[in-house]
């Protein structure tokens, strides 16, 4: 199953805003150029309504903003060998440093390996089927609607994927 995640929700945004504007500018035009008709008060009307979702974009952002957590890949560590599949263990810390559970209510884990969205987790630990060879393998907090949060909450490690072979042993956030 593949998901979709808002990864760039400036982009998004952009295009929302950009297409809302040409909607209003475009009724205005209309309701310039059929000002002599009975029927000019349809485009107004749409234009008043597009301005209303225009204004409600810049008041209410797509994206949501990120919970204040510090968010790191305890396991495998940074360029670490490790045999196949690849077990993660993803932890976080509030502000003040004190630990928190990944993803937490309303949250999940969106996961790419080398740029590319792979799988979707609920909990904080969980396994990946990688190839043989090196990976970027990154880790995303989502909203669960699948919204990347504003700014991101992220963090990523290199693996080299080997042979297959037994999971390590969990080990615990510290």
């Amino acid at each position: 199953m593949i998901t979709a995640h808002v990864v760039s929700a400036g982009t998004a945004a952009a295009v929302v805003n950009w297409t809302v504007g040409v909607t209003l500018v475009t009724a205005l035009v209309v309701a310039l150029l059929l000002r002599r008709h009975r029927v000019r008060e349809v485009p107004l009307v749409v234009a008043g309504v597009t301005g209303v979702v225009l204004l409600t974009g810049l008041v209410f952002p797509m994206s949501p903003p990120a919970p204040r957590l510090h968010m790191w890949i305890a396991e495998p560590g940074q360029g670490a060998p490790v045999s196949r599949p690849v077990e993660m263990q993803v932890c976080a810390a509030l502000g003040d440093g004190s630990g928190t559970s990944l993803p937490g209510t309303d949250r999940l884990l969106a996961v790419y390996v080398d740029g590319s969205p792979l799988t979707t987790e609920s909990a904080p630990a969980f396994v990946l089927p990688l190839r043989p060879g090196p990976h970027l393998v990154r880790v995303e907090l989502v909203a669960a609607d699948h919204r990347a949060f504003d700014p991101d909450v992220s963090t990523q490690v290199h693996v080299v994927a080997g042979a297959i072979g037994a999971l390590p042993a969990q080990r615990p956030c510290s």
